[in-house]
C-alpha cells in the first residue's frame, strides 16, 4: 500500500489501518506499507525499513527501530514528528538539502547533513551494522 492514509481525515485513516492489520492477520499476509506517516508505520507494522536517497539505511523491528534509531537520518526522522512542550506546537527539521538523485555522492548519500559525518562517511558506502536491527552508517555503534 503506498501512502494508504495520506490525505484523509483521523478517522479514515484509522479504518484503513485496521483494515490493514485485519488483512495481514485474517490471511497471514504480508502487508508492505510506503509511507512517510511514522505514527501509521509505528501502529501497523512488525518491522520498519527507512530509506534515504533510493538506499536502506536502517530495518528492523518496528518497537527498536523507533526505540532505539541508529541511523542519524532515522533520528532525525523521529526527532521531526510534531511535539508538545507546554502549549507550544514543537517542529524540528534536518538541515541541508536532499541530494540530486542523478549525481548521489560518493559514500553515504546522508553524509552532507550528518550531525555525525566522519571522513570515512564521505569516501565508503557503509556496510550493515548489527543483525536483526541492521544501521547502515560508519557511526551506528557508536551513537549513544
Amino acid at each position: 500500500a503506498d501512502e494508504p492514509t495520506s490525505a484523509l481525515d483521523a478517522t479514515i485513516q484509522e479504518e484503513i489501518l485496521v483494515l490493514l492489520r485485519g488483512v495481514r492477520d485474517t490471511h497471514g499476509t504480508a502487508v508492505i506499507i510506503v509511507s512517510h506517516d511514522l505514527n501509521a508505520i509505528r501502529r501497523v507494522c512488525d518491522r520498519t525499513v527507512v530509506m534515504y536517497a533510493g538506499r536502506i539505511v536502517e530495518d528492523g523491528p518496528t518497537e527498536s527501530v523507533f526505540a532505539v534509531p541508529r541511523h542519524p537520518y532515522t533520528r532525525g526522522l523521529i526527532a521531526s514528528l510534531p511535539r508538545l512542550e507546554d502549549d507550544d506546537i514543537v517542529l524540528s527539521s534536518i538541515p541541508g538539502q536532499v541530494p540530486d538523485l542523478a549525481r548521489l555522492p560518493d559514500g553515504c548519500a546522508f553524509a552532507p547533513r550528518c550531525p555525525v559525518v566522519m571522513p570515512v562517511c564521505r569516501e565508503q558506502c557503509p556496510a550493515a551494522s548489527g543483525t536483526s536491527h541492521r544501521a547502515f552508517c560508519w557511526a551506528a555503534e557508536a551513537l549513544p
